[in-house]
């Protein structure tokens, strides 16, 4: 794996064994559990249902035994996006009445509510990030591949290719230690031919556009080749999708499994329950 700085905290994507309750679920489970609760997120409003969410996630990753400087890693990068991101809702942001329900906004200023808004989308956007850390963390490419590929497979009833999108899925997973390797390649090639590539504050976004110009062209020129060669592979080995494949270990949802996503389906059901009762 990579060591160049761009990618020092990127954790998304990184399977991290520890053996845990969560890590010996059904990928088919957790996947499901975790896109229930991102429904959640999304469609939460309330300071403290996000709060609630993220102490959820929290106690997630402590029961995963995943280690807190992995889960919180791939928000230092994104520290810049999320600070525009919470300006721009402090600054447009709409009805001073969609921070909360009830006495709280109306007994509010409204540069009070601008900021509890431009907060409760920070949190939001926080909570996003980990749960999908929490996600890659507990969950090996190769399961999640299998699970998307178990769970798209009725796509296949409609005409719909369930195999070749979870087939997609995987190969994105896999590349990413592939993409980090190469910009650690160009960037010493690019200071080898004297380009400045010295790093700046994160804060600096024009210099670091700048810089990352250097990057881009030759890093996606790169992967295009690398598709080519994937592709011309695939071909060469008479690929043909799913069709006719079989499993040596054929996964079975356990009683566990179907508590973990009963457990997300209340909590998505709790969340929305909280917002039509008008609970901040």
């Amino acid at each position: 794996m990579a060591s160049a700085q761009g990618l020092r905290y990127a954790s998304i994507g990184h399977y991290i064994p520890t053996d845990s309750t969560i890590h010996r679920l059904d990928p088919r489970a957790k996947l499901l559990s975790a896109g229930l609760i991102v429904i959640a997120m999304v469609l939460a409003t309330g300071q403290l249902i996000h709060l609630a969410l993220l102490a959820a996630v929290l106690l997630m990753a402590a029961l995963a035994r995943i280690p807190w400087r992995f889960l919180f890693a791939p928000l230092r990068p994104l520290l810049p996006v999320f600070a525009v991101l919470a300006l721009f809702q402090f600054l447009f942001a709409g009805a001073p009445n969609v921070a909360g329900n009830g006495t709280i906004s109306l007994t509010l200023p409204p540069i009070v509510l601008r900021l509890v808004i431009a907060l409760t989308s920070l949190v939001r956007l926080v909570n996003l990030v980990l749960l999908v850390t929490l996600l890659t963390s507990t969950t090996s490419s190769s399961g999640l591949s299998s699970a998307i590929e178990l769970l798209l497979r009725p796509l296949n009833a409609i005409g719909l290719p369930g195999h070749e999108l979870a087939l997609v899925g995987s190969i994105a997973l896999r590349f990413m230690p592939i993409f980090g390797e190469t910009l650690e390649s160009i960037m010493l090639a690019q200071r080898a031919r004297g380009v400045s590539l010295e790093p700046r504050s994160r804060w600096k976004l024009l210099d670091n556009v700048r810089t990352m110009g250097n990057l881009v062209v030759p890093l996606f020129v790169d992967l295009f080749r690398r598709v080519d060669e994937l592709s011309l592979a695939m071909q060469a080995r008479c690929y043909q999708g799913g069709r006719g494949r079989t499993r040596l270990n054929q996964p079975t949802y356990r009683p566990k499994d179907y508590l973990v996503v009963t457990l997300a389906a209340l909590l998505l059901f709790a969340v929305l329950a909280a917002q039509r009762g008008g609970i901040a």
